[in-house]
């Protein structure tokens, strides 16, 4: 028989299936022996942790527990990478009050981590108590499993971006021209010298 608490009064079920509210497949989970004997039971998106079940699913469960330690340790990886990177950066366009025209959802970050690092995520680990609705730095928590981390998402006005963008620009061009200059002065100063003897022949 499943172990059960009095206590609590949960039972052990052995997923079949992946449920962002309950788990992965082939994980092992606690839940209310009422919600697996009229749900996860009848429609088998579970099965009861006897003895005989755990044995039976025993390499597939350790197969899916590796799974998840190494997914884990990339999702680690990334989240190291974004935080080195400083954030998400994430464009919209802003009516004149400054009020994004679309908010920023779960899906945006998701789309933002697969267009820069082409890394899946899903959408439900990370925790947003309410949809970005003006432009800001925020911090997105994330949990999967054991794993926390904290996402800061920078949300920036579309013409604010321009201008930015336009900055960059500036400052690029300005180096490059930078650089022709300095080799003129270098330049000049190695010819001084030079003039200087001319003359003292010249008298």
């Amino acid at each position: 028989m499943p172990k059960r608490s009095s206590k609590n009064a949960h039972i052990e079920v052995i997923l079949l299936h992946a449920d962002k509210h309950l788990g992965e497949k082939y994980e092992k989970v606690k839940v209310k022996p009422i919600f697996a004997r009229n749900v996860l039971l009848p429609k088998a998106i579970a099965i009861l942790a006897t003895s005989v079940n755990l044995n039976n699913y025993k390499q597939k469960m350790e197969a899916a527990d590796k799974e998840r330690s190494n997914k884990a340790s990339s999702l680690q990886n990334l989240f190291a990478k974004i935080q080195a990177d400083d954030g998400l950066t994430i464009t919209r366009k802003v009516n004149k009050e400054g009020t994004l025209y679309a908010k920023v959802h779960e899906e945006d970050i998701v789309k933002e981590i697969a267009d820069k690092y082409s890394i899946d995520t899903e959408t439900h680990l990370f925790k947003m108590k309410k949809k970005i609705t003006e432009p800001g730095s925020y911090i997105v928590p994330f949990i999967y499993k054991e794993l926390k981390a904290e996402v800061r998402v920078q949300v920036v006005g579309e013409e604010e971006a321009k201008v930015k963008e336009e900055k960059t620009e500036e400052a690029a061009v300005e180096a490059t021209e930078a650089k022709p200059a300095k080799k003129a002065a270098k330049a000049t100063t190695k010819a001084a010298p030079a003039k200087a003897k001319t003359t003292k022949k010249a008298k």
